[in-house]
Parts: C-alpha cells; structure tokens; sequence
C-alpha cells in the first residue's frame, strides 16, 4: 500500500496545500502508523523552510504495534507561489522524507478535446454541439479557441474567463454543404496549462428520395400502366426509401408543368392523322371529359415520414373516368376515345430548400425530391352482341324453357374483357360469367324458365328480388303439393270430371283468411273484367264514328 515503508504506514503520504491565499495559516493533519509486530522508535523532524511549521509530541518509547504518532503541519505564505518542502520521520534510525507542496489560488480548465458530429446530410444546413469547458480551480481562468481552416466552422465563445467552480459552454457549429468526411484541429489556450488540441470530425452524405423496384431493388424512373378500361383501376407497387441518416417527412404530388407531359391524346396515331381528325367538321366526335388530374393518377401513401434509411411501400394507382356531357344533343352516348397519358409525379422532402416550384435538373443535386415518370392508356369498353339486342322467346308453358343463342364479341384490339349478368326471374344464362380475350367472341345461351313464376310471388311478399334457389324449389314444391292436394278434393265434392270455383269455395269455407283473401280476388278478377269490357266498348264506337 502506497506509503508504507519501514514496517509504518503515512497517511497521507503527501501533504498537498491547495488554494493555499495569503497571510492565511492553512493546516494538514500526517499520522504515523506502526504496521509491524513489534515496537518501533518514530519521530518527525521539521520542514526545512519557514512557510512549513510542524506541530508534534514525539513519543519517548517505542510505539507498540497499531498505534500511531499524529502530526500536524501549517503553513502561511505573504506572497502567492507555488512552494515545496519535506517532512523527516526516523523509524528505528531509518529516514524516511514526506513531501510538502503548496499552490496558490489558480484556475483548474478541463475542456473536452473531441466533437464529433457523426453522420450528417450534406443539405446546406447549420448543425451544432456543444462542449463543456470546466473550472476546478479556485481562480477564474481564460481561456482563447482559434481556429485557421477553411471549413464552414464557428466556435462561441472563441475566448473569455470562467469563473471558480464553475462550467462554460463552448457552442461548434458546421454547415454542411459538401459531402465528405472531416477532421479540423483547433488550438485551445487554457490559462495555467500548455496549448491543447480540439479535434472537430464528422462525415456528410448525401441525402435521397429514391423509388425503387419491388423485386430487383433498383431504381424506377417510369411507372408503367399499360392500357386499362374506363371505370377501372390499375395499380403498380414500388419501395419508396430514404437514403439518408435523418428522417424526413415526404408528400407526393403531381407536377403540372412538367416538360414532355401528355393530357389525354391518342398516341397511336401520327401528328398528321391527330391534326386532321381536329379540323375535320364532319365527324361526329364524342362529347365528354376525363376526370380530374388529381384523381387521374394518385399516390398512396401520399405523405408519411420515413426513417433513416426506411424502405416503405408506396402504391401509384390509374383511375380513368369518361363523363359523357348531358346538355341536350351533347349527350348521346357515344362510345368515349382512346386517350394516352404521360405525367410526371415529384415527392419531396417537406421543408427542403428547393420547394415545390423549383425547376432542378432531372438528377436532383441536393436530394430533397424524386420525381417518376407514370404512364397510362384509357380504352372504352366495347362489346357487340350478336344477332340482336332483343330477343323474344314468345309462350313457354310452365315448367318448361326456351333457349336463343346469341354471341358477345369483345371489339378491343388491346385488352380482355369480363363479363357477368346479373340474376333476373325467369331468366338464366349459360355461362353467366367469363373473359373474352381480345378480338375474340363468346357464344351465350339465354334461357327463359317460367316455372320461376315463384320467386316474383316470393319478392311480392316481402323476399328479395332474387331470392335463394334452394328456397324457391322448396316453396315452388310445397305450391304444388297444395294445388295438386286442393283439386283432388275438388273433384271429389263436385261433378265428376269437373271443378269449379264454388267447389273450391266450399273447400275453404272454415278457413277465413283463405275464404276472405278468395272472396277479394273473385271480386277484383270481376271489377278488372268489367274494367275491360267498357274499354272495348269505347274503343269501338270510336273506330266506327
């Protein structure tokens, strides 16, 4: 253990006078400890100088083992300097020195030596940090910071005084203009002590917007629909990622006044031909408008924050809608034209220097957008039914059908179509469902199947318009067995061979819901029979007038 020697421990074994101020009488206690197994002779013997004075009993035995001799040592100085002296302690004739050192009052700075920014985006912005520089001292200590690099460094304070026992924080900021990585040394001169190095370090990286490929990772600078219906969607799915070690909040929008952007116009046709078609009167042109820019082509997310260094989805959706004019002869329905589209959609870093009105080159020097190129065609629909668009199929007893064969052609040269029809009573149709390809025909089988009289009863009483099928042939068998049930009776209380309505009357006769509700039909079948025999009679006196 420090301080021992001679089989005696020295606590301390130094005796240190800081902040020692003049005409000022400052004290330092100094044990001598016997550590060994046996008794030892110690003494002390004064300083050699006068701002020293030793204050002791010296033993005149031995000092039995784990006892101690205390010692007080003062000092007092007229004058402010550093002084150094020694303490002599005889342990059994052996010496042994302890040293005495005193300061006078004087600063104590400690100052931090590295800042390091770490990754920071090279975007023209000032980024700060700061350090502590601290006093220990009982003495305010100046202190100069210069710095002689080119690099967009500041430092504040560069110089000043900190007070005792007290901290002062020194401000480093850096604007981070170019990309790379730094190291500057500055000199720090601090009172009291030798010129010491700050060292200010950091690497500045590029910051960008970047739409990339699902699969392949790779950047995407066109958004390809290819041809979609009117009244359709067609979406693709991309990776949006923020390159860069800060994050940032986007928002995607359309740019308007984008160079080489198309509106609506048939691309498949030569600036000779689209010219002509404009300035010929005779042809009969269809009346209407796409909708609006902004639900033309639509971004989603649309805004958001990304992380650093975050790759999220982000889904570009074509949404073509025709609507057809409908002032007076403006609206006849005419199928609506082929109309390509090629816009341009930037997402930008919300609160980068640039804005959204700034016109930066395609490469994007300072990262703060993306922009992608989306293109699209609208084609209509159309579809040729094939030999007609009505079809009569004339009387079908109950129970029975009646079939017609038509054919639906799918006129587009570019796209498939699929089709279904809807359920209606009494008709069906084979197949209900399909894709037509291209240029292509599919043969359909219309059939008309009275026996479904049930389901109009079923949707009269309350059902759905196109109830179940599994319970019309439930409720289609129970009217059956009921009606089959009903006439055998029937002919058995009347004329043999024969039924009429009075047999079926005297059936129901102690049933009163079905005796009223037959009563009320028989009434009403003969007001309409009345109803039509006055409307024959007017018809025919006004043919023979």
């Amino acid at each position: 253990m420090e301080g021992d020697k001679c089989g005696v421990r020295i606590t301390p074994p130094v005796l240190e006078f800081y902040d020692a101020e003049v005409d000022t009488v400052h004290q330092l206690n100094v044990t001598v400890k016997n550590t060994s197994k046996t008794s030892k002779s110690i003494r002390y013997y004064g300083p050699k100088t006068k701002y020293f004075q030793l204050k002791v009993r010296n033993p005149n035995k031995p000092v039995a083992p784990g006892l101690c001799v205390p010692a007080v040592v003062e000092f007092e100085i007229k004058e402010e300097k550093e002084v150094t002296d020694r303490l002599v302690v005889t342990v059994d004739g052996d010496v042994i020195e302890i040293p005495l050192v005193a300061y006078p009052p004087q600063p104590l700075l400690e100052i931090e030596q590295v800042v390091n920014f770490g990754n920071l985006v090279a975007n023209s912005k000032t980024v700060s940090h700061e350090i502590s520089l601290v006093n220990h001292g009982s003495k305010a200590g100046d202190f100069k910071i210069k710095y002689s690099g080119d690099k967009p460094i500041a430092i504040m304070p560069s110089s000043g005084s900190v007070p005792p026992k007290s901290v002062q924080m020194i401000k480093v900021e850096y604007v981070t203009k170019q990309a790379g990585v730094f190291e500057e040394v500055v000199k720090v001169k601090l009172e009291g002590k030798e010129t010491k190095n700050l060292v200010i370090k950091g690497t500045l990286v590029d910051r960008t917007l970047e739409v990339l490929a699902m699969n392949t990772h790779q950047p995407v600078e066109c958004v390809r629909f290819g041809s979609t219906y009117y009244g359709s969607d067609k979406t693709e799915c991309a990776l949006l990622f923020n390159n860069g070690p800060e994050p940032v909040n986007f928002v995607a929008v359309l740019d308007e006044d984008a160079v080489a952007q198309e509106m609506g116009v048939d691309l498949s046709k030569s600036t000779v031909d689209a010219l002509a078609d404009q300035d010929r009167d005779g042809i009969e042109k269809p009346q209407g408008t796409t909708n609006v820019l902004t639900s033309l082509i639509t971004a989603i997310p649309n805004q958001g924050t990304l992380k650093p260094y975050e790759k999220i989805p982000v889904f570009f959706r074509f949404s073509p809608r025709w609507n057809a004019s409908k002032e007076g002869w403006k609206g006849q329905k005419k199928p609506p034209p082929r109309k390509d589209f090629a816009l341009f959609m930037r997402i930008q870093i919300v609160g980068s220097s640039t804005g959204f009105s700034s016109k930066s080159p395609t490469k994007y020097a300072d990262g703060s957008f993306v922009e992608v190129a989306l293109t699209g065609t609208a084609l209509p629909v159309l579809l040729s039914v094939l030999p007609s668009l009505k079809y009569d199929f004339g009387e079908c007893p109950i129970g029975e059908h009646a079939d017609v064969l038509c054919t639906i052609k799918n006129e587009s040269s570019d796209l498939a179509t699929t089709f279904q029809f809807r359920r209606v009573a009494h008709f069906s149709t084979h197949p209900p469902s399909g894709k037509i390809p291209a240029n292509q025909s599919q043969d359909v089988i219309f059939s008309f199947s009275p026996k479904q009289i049930v389901r109009c009863m079923m949707y009269g009483f309350g059902d759905d318009r196109n109830p179940y099928t599994e319970s019309v042939d439930i409720l289609e068998d129970l009217v059956i067995d009921y009606i089959t049930e009903m006439t055998k009776k029937a002919m058995e209380v009347g004329r043999p061979g024969r039924i009429s309505v009075e047999d079926i009357i005297f059936l129901i006769r102690k049933d009163p819901k079905k005796y009223s509700r037959v009563k009320e039909l028989l009434m009403m079948s003969e007001e309409l029979r009345k109803a039509r025999k006055a409307f024959d009679e007017i018809k025919y006196a006004t043919a023979t007038k």
